[in-house]
């Protein structure tokens, strides 16, 4: 699940991996303007029409594989889903893309606006629903999935579904998200295409200066499913939580990283360090301190993080710290999913 970020498309249609990727692109609006300076003409917002437009131009030209989109955060009283995919839809229809961008929806906008995206829906021959969990044992979505495929018409086994926890996974037994994750799967998985479960951190308490931990909760989930014999793709957010990044200067160094199961996060402070520059290599030290450091031969992030610490490389700007995050990342969960490691023991917390 990515936010469509500069840093994470250089990641993706770079890095050669073994197992295979399939973005969902969260679709964001245009940045507000900033205020203006004393003497200065007011600054104009860039017009998320456009910023869409060019964004999916660029990434029909460097991904040209499958991939997934999601205009929900796009959605405002002036323009409503219906636009933005009949938007969608009228550009790719112009300029023939190699690749159509997969919707991704949920089950209400389904029953409202069923035909603004049928035309982007056909020509990638899909549609994905976004189901957030947990569902109720009642919720009676065989059926409902018959009306998805009448309101669009496409068959139900081209629908894919995505079981989304999103930062829930912290708040429920382990035990509890893989029994209601398997019992919805049980009831759908021989109705659709395909089946993704993802989730991600809750990053809620992370503010200031300091270093956190926690649990990749979501590829326990993953794990005790494949386990249980689900044939399930895995999915993550890419070590963010599900809302969209905020807009302006950063105050504090920022640095996420994951190792084996688990998740670092180091912040240190511009002003204590000096500049943003210093605070990262902080960032950087810290982890390169702690033991969770995976080393520098395991991919070019991690070269990158020891060179950082050497004082050999430059830390770079806010976008290439999430560059560098998301590398690593997608390279130890590439390595993970072509040799799993056993699922945490029943009753793990």
């Amino acid at each position: 699940m990515l936010k469509a970020k500069a840093a994470e498309l250089s990641v993706i249609t770079t890095e050669s991996l073994k197992s295979s990727i399939e973005p969902v692109f969260e679709l964001l609006p245009g940045q507000a303007p900033s205020p203006p300076r004393p003497g200065q003409p007011t600054a104009i917002a860039k017009s998320t029409l456009t910023e869409t437009r060019h964004f999916l131009d660029a990434i029909d030209q460097l991904w040209g594989g499958r991939y997934y989109a999601d205009v929900r955060h796009l959605v405002s009283s002036e323009h409503g889903l219906e636009a933005w995919w009949a938007f969608i839809n009228a550009g790719f229809a112009l300029s023939r893309p190699v690749a159509w961008p997969v919707p991704v929806v949920a089950l209400d906008d389904v029953v409202d606006i069923g035909q603004a995206f049928a035309l982007a829906a056909t020509c990638a021959d899909g549609l994905a629903i976004r189901i957030k969990m947990p569902v109720a044992p009642s919720s009676n979505l065989p059926d409902t999935l018959m009306g998805v495929s009448a309101r669009t018409g496409l068959a139900v086994d081209r629908i894919d579904l995505i079981l989304d926890w999103s930062n829930e996974v912290e708040n429920y037994p382990l035990d509890l998200l893989e029994h209601q994750t398997a019992q919805l799967i049980a009831r759908l998985v021989e109705k659709v295409r395909r089946i993704s479960v993802i989730g991600t951190l809750d990053d809620s308490d992370v503010a200031g200066a300091g270093s956190w931990t926690r649990d990749r909760r979501e590829w326990w989930t993953w794990l005790r499913l494949r386990d249980a014999g689900w044939d399930v793709d895995f999915g993550d957010y890419a070590l963010f939580a599900p809302k969209p990044p905020g807009f302006g200067r950063p105050t504090y160094g920022h640095l996420r990283y994951s190792y084996g199961d688990k998740v670092r996060i180091d912040r240190f402070d511009s002003r204590s360090a000096g500049s943003l520059k210093a605070a990262f290599t902080e960032c950087c030290r810290n982890l390169h301190a702690s033991g969770a450091f995976c080393g520098g031969d395991h991919c070019d992030s991690d070269r990158r993080i020891a060179s950082i610490v050497g004082g050999e490389s430059s830390t770079g700007g806010a976008g290439q710290w999430r560059e560098i995050s998301f590398r690593h990342h997608i390279r130890l969960v590439d390595d993970q999913l072509s040799t799993p490691q056993a699922s945490p023991v029943p009753g793990t917390p």
